[in-house]
């Protein structure tokens, strides 16, 4: 199995090749690598929606796309920067003829990692793209708890706010949130998958 891990001082990113899909299996102190291949292949980079080529529906969540999901791995590279270094992935997707390419700035001084997509019609016919992601991640804060309930595992802090009582902070966890990981409580029927989005 192809894999490579990307470092800085403060910046950790690891990724894994399996079944042709890259899955992001680290990003700082979120580590999935010890996750099964079958549920490795649901860490995505990258989400993309084409005009009549998504069929599984997750209303507005904007997950599980398809042609997202069907990406393959097709190259990378790791570039040395001044203060940092430039991770870029390219997957394609025949079918539909698509090629992403997926970015990844990590720096020496900040955990924080900055990442951004870039989109081509590899094909002859024109493309309806109506959403691809810039940071797709899956497995947020599971890393210590792969067995366990995340959703009954981990807090929310959300601030609440009103006149002349501003930021006043409460916390719940995410199940109390509106976010379960298991809907019956028997780990027969999850819910629906969630990844963070940012633009």
């Amino acid at each position: 199995m192809l894999g490579f891990e990307v470092q800085t001082n403060s910046a950790h990113l690891g990724f894994e090749v399996v079944e042709g899909k890259i899955a992001l299996t680290r990003v700082n102190t979120n580590d999935l690598r010890n996750l099964s291949d079958e549920l490795k292949k649901n860490l995505q980079i990258t989400e993309v929606q084409v005009t009549g080529l998504n069929f599984h529906h997750k209303g507005i969540s904007f997950v599980d796309t398809n042609p997202g999901r069907d990406l393959q791995y097709a190259s990378h590279t790791v570039e040395d920067q001044d203060d940092g270094k430039l991770v870029t992935i390219v997957q394609k997707n025949v079918v539909a003829s698509l090629s992403v390419v997926s970015y990844y700035r990590l720096f020496d001084e900040t955990a924080v990692i900055r990442s951004w997509s870039e989109i081509k019609n590899i094909g002859t016919e024109d493309l309806g793209i109506e959403y691809v992601s810039s940071f797709a991640m899956a497995g947020i804060n599971q890393s210590g708890d792969l067995d366990g309930n995340y959703a009954e595992h981990n807090t929310i802090y959300i601030p609440n706010n009103d006149w002349t009582a501003e930021a006043q902070w409460k916390s719940q966890t995410l199940k109390d949130g509106g976010l379960d990981y298991w809907v019956d409580g028997e780990k027969n029927q999850a819910a629906t998958r969630v990844r963070l989005k940012t633009t």
